[in-house]
């Protein structure tokens, strides 16, 4: 119960008012088959004893205008009759499940759409904790779970259960002591068959979410890491990896297989030898011919319509148990992420830089961590300025890159803009950035849609992107491929240069005319040649944007304006290049240990 509450939770108000009419729709269904089963027995009846027809409780009713009528045209007016309840019975069980599956294919669409917007809209930090691909299990496979282990079978369990109790109902007027033997035998075994499998279902769903996510996850990384795997010769290692993890995700899936199997195999072996047992008893009772005919009719029919609802009434309670592995997983997240703050409507407006932008007394430390990324850092550049940022290696670089553009939130200080805060969230900050990573994403679509990456075709701007292309310098680039912006660039842009997709970077990140450009670590990765061809493209831009330059070399940010040099998440030394020569120890030793500087 725990688990299907937890579901419910997990869904809008309209979906579960819809979900508690499905389960009200249930009784209506289990009502049908009751008077299916009540009706066969009479027909049985009918047939055996023709002229008896009428002295059967409420069908004597129906049949009554056939009061002294002959035996074919009373058996032939009660099987148009069955013929007609069970077409009705059957539409409207079709119709249900009609309605039943277009409310879980919805509602699970929602889910999946609510978990993905969540995971979207997360904190930066919520990411750096999480594994995407335990994400994407999330959204896919673990929603999925959601409705298809709890919330359905849940449904079914009540459509189910009112369905045995029905007929079990019937069964019982007509032939109570017979019932009661079976009630218990059935009840006993299934009571059994729940105890013994209750923490093993639970412990499977479990483990299935784990080994599913872990398959997932060593696809995607290897897969991403393909070139280096073959250059290396490891694909061996990757494979038997793979091969091991889908042994036991398969050792899950059978077990799990073999547990749905049992109820089955289960009621059918109590169900049958009840059967036998009524032939057996009766017969010692002396009840055999006209008597016997229609009792065994009527609990061949029971047990034809009593074995698979009894089997996947206990099916559906492990299903539930073994799905609520994912609800959980579901749950927490979103419990998580509703707390946290939301972005605000795209359509905000840039936040104003016209002056200057400050750290004050900025410090910021990693969940977990044992000691602050940045300490105390304080920090003002001005409108048009461009500063070049430098240190060792877990200098605070990329930390400070990332609270400065709003990804991070301090831990203590804080970031004013024009002497005025920046907003939480800092989503109107952010569209006055422009920001050029280490490793430029491309996705496996065209240039264009690269570059104007999360705008619809019909609402880019041409001239924006033209803009963009030419302070990029890739305008000669493009002008020579056949397909112009329409080149798709591969997964990842394989297809392309590491130098063109850092150029694509910045034709992104210009696209959006900022007016602060972040280039955190752009040039680390490339070689000398391309690395200068991108320093003039940078170089470019100085003075029609505030330029701010992570940078491991120092060749990258010698031509800025200032440099500000980062040791142990401290502002150990700032000013021009020459000055910071002269003046900082630790400066001349990074400027010292560089190969190929000069002067």
């Amino acid at each position: 119960m725990k688990a299907i509450r937890t579901a419910l939770a997990l869904l809008d108000a309209p979906a579960r008012r819809r979900w508690v009419a499905l389960v009200l729709l249930s009784f209506v269904a289990a009502g049908a088959e009751a008077l299916g089963t009540i009706a066969l027995y009479a027909f049985i009846r009918i047939v055996a004893e023709p002229a008896a027809a009428l002295t059967i409780p409420v069908v004597g009713e129906l049949l009554a205008p056939l009061r002294g009528a002959d035996d074919r045209t009373v058996v032939v007016t009660a099987t148009l009759g069955l013929v007609a309840f069970y077409l009705f019975k059957n539409v409207f069980q079709l119709a249900f499940a009609w309605r039943q599956h277009g409310w879980a294919a919805g509602a699970r669409a929602e889910l999946a759409e609510r978990a993905y917007g969540a995971y979207l809209a997360a904190p930066y930090a919520f990411h750096l904790r999480r594994n995407s691909a335990e994400l994407i299990r999330n959204v896919t496979t673990a929603v999925d779970a959601v409705f298809r282990h709890v919330l359905v079978p849940a449904m079914g369990l009540a459509t189910e259960t009112l369905v045995v109790l029905a007929i079990g109902g019937v069964l019982f007027v007509t032939a109570p002591g017979l019932t009661l033997g079976l009630t218990v035998g059935l009840g006993s075994a299934g009571a059994l068959l729940l105890a013994a499998t209750r923490s093993r279902a639970a412990r499977w769903g479990a483990e299935f979410q784990r080994l599913e996510r872990d398959v997932l996850q060593g696809v995607q990384q290897t897969l991403g890491a393909a070139k280096e795997i073959k250059v290396l010769g490891r694909e061996r290692f990757f494979f038997t990896e793979f091969v091991e993890r889908q042994a036991a995700l398969v050792g899950v899936k059978h077990r799990s297989e073999m547990l749905a199997t049992i109820p089955r195999v289960l009621v059918e072996t109590v169900f049958v030898m009840a059967a036998l047992g009524v032939v057996l008893l009766a017969t010692l009772l002396g009840r055999t011919g006209g008597d016997l005919v229609p009792l065994l009719g009527l609990y061949a029919y029971a047990g034809f319509r009593m074995i698979p609802s009894a089997n996947r009434l206990l099916l559906g309670v492990n299903e539930v148990r073994a799905g609520s592995a994912a609800v959980e997983l579901i749950a927490a997240d979103i419990a998580l992420l509703t707390t946290a703050p939301r972005p605000p409507d795209e359509s905000l407006p840039p936040l104003p830089f016209e002056q200057s932008l400050e750290l004050e007394h900025v410090s910021f430390a990693y969940e977990g961590a044992d000691r602050e990324a940045l300490h105390d850092v304080s920090l003002a550049i001005r409108r048009g300025e461009s500063v070049g940022v430098v240190g060792p290696t877990g200098a605070g670089k990329s930390t400070l890159v990332d609270v400065l553009i709003g990804l991070l939130t301090p831990t203590a200080g804080r970031i004013l803009v024009d002497g005025r805060g920046v907003p939480d969230p800092p989503r109107a900050w952010q569209r006055t950035i422009g920001y050029v990573p280490q490793s430029v994403v491309l996705i496996d679509d065209s240039l264009r849609r690269n570059i104007a990456l999360g705008i619809p075709d019909g609402e880019v701007d041409e001239a924006r992107l033209a803009d963009a292309l030419r302070m990029a310098q890739l305008g000669e680039f493009v002008a020579g491929l056949q397909d112009g912006l329409q080149t798709t660039v591969g997964e990842r842009g394989v297809r392309l240069s590491g130098g063109q997709r850092q150029r694509v970077g910045i034709a992104r990140a210009l696209y959006h005319a900022p007016s602060l450009l972040v280039f955190d670590e752009a040039t680390s990765a490339l070689d000398n040649q391309t690395e200068a061809t991108l320093l003039a493209a940078i170089e470019a831009l100085r003075g029609t944007r505030t330029l701010i330059v992570v940078a491991h070399r120092l060749s990258s940010v010698r031509p800025c304006d200032r440099l500000v040099l980062l040791v142990d998440g401290r502002v150990a030394a700032s000013g021009r290049y020459e000055d910071l020569l002269r003046d900082s120890p630790a400066f001349r030793q990074m400027a010292g240990s560089e190969p190929g500087r000069s002067g």
